[in-house]
């Protein structure tokens, strides 16, 4: 008897199906021993072959993107979610809705990339009104994408990197720079109504080290954020 279909990297799909319709098969086995069919049993049997191939196919290609050339792995994946199937389509059921956060987590992470590079060159270098101005507007943009993150590492670095942003901000700031108060201050508002209270800290601290004039509109800024947040010095 021929195994091409089985064997040959050039049929992943069919092998793929056939594998989870098998686990379907065993579905039905496991049901018929653990005391027979609540529904009509020829329903239960396509429900199981079908459900099975079609389990194996999303376990395979699009919860685990497994390497389909892997013939012992692809075959055993396949058999178990087939025989599984009611899990497999719960898991890419939360892959499906999971969609958009996976998205912000990968345009917050590359936001995140830049404000550390942009922060890096405000360290190093000499005092730039334009640099502190650009940091200033990614620190912004990355504070908003941040509040609505799920828990995780993307989070958490973003976290980070906000805080390095802020000291170097205020530490590169020019006398009266108005925005680098409102960047620092837009970035301590949404630390501090998130619960991040170890960035908010921070950033009430960087805002108190950005010089103002006597009499200046910064220092109006600067008073009006020590109003709403005490712990400004």
């Amino acid at each position: 008897m021929q195994l091409d279909w089985l064997v040959k990297p050039k049929y992943p799909a069919t092998r793929v199906l056939v594998c989870g319709t098998l686990g379907g098969v065993l579905g039905i086995l496991r049901d018929a021993v653990d005391g027979g069919f609540e529904a009509t049993w020829y329903l239960v049997i396509v429900q199981n072959l079908l459900m099975g191939a079609c389990a194996a196919f999303v376990a395979i290609y699009v919860l685990l993107g497994s390497n389909t050339e892997d013939l012992l792995r692809t075959c055993g994946v396949a058999l178990v979610a087939g025989y599984s199937w009611a899990p497999v389509f719960d898991a890419g059921k939360e892959y499906v809705l999971a969609q958009p956060e996976r998205a912000a987590e990968a345009t917050a992470a590359a936001e995140t990339d830049a404000l550390s590079r942009g922060t890096e060159k405000l360290e190093d270098g000499a005092a730039d009104a334009n640099l502190v101005r650009k940091t200033g507007q990614q620190a912004k943009s990355l504070s908003d994408q941040v509040e609505s993150l799920r828990p995780g590492p993307v989070k958490t670095r973003a976290l980070a990197v906000l805080g390095r942003s802020v000291d170097a901000i205020s530490a590169k700031a020019g006398k009266d720079d108005e925005d680098a108060l409102d960047s620092v201050g837009h970035v301590g508002e949404m630390a501090a109504r998130s619960g991040h209270d170890v960035l908010s800290k921070r950033a009430w601290s960087s805002i108190s080290k950005i010089p103002v004039t006597q009499g200046s509109q910064a220092e109006t800024r600067k008073k009006e954020y020590k109003a709403r947040f005490p712990g400004i010095r």
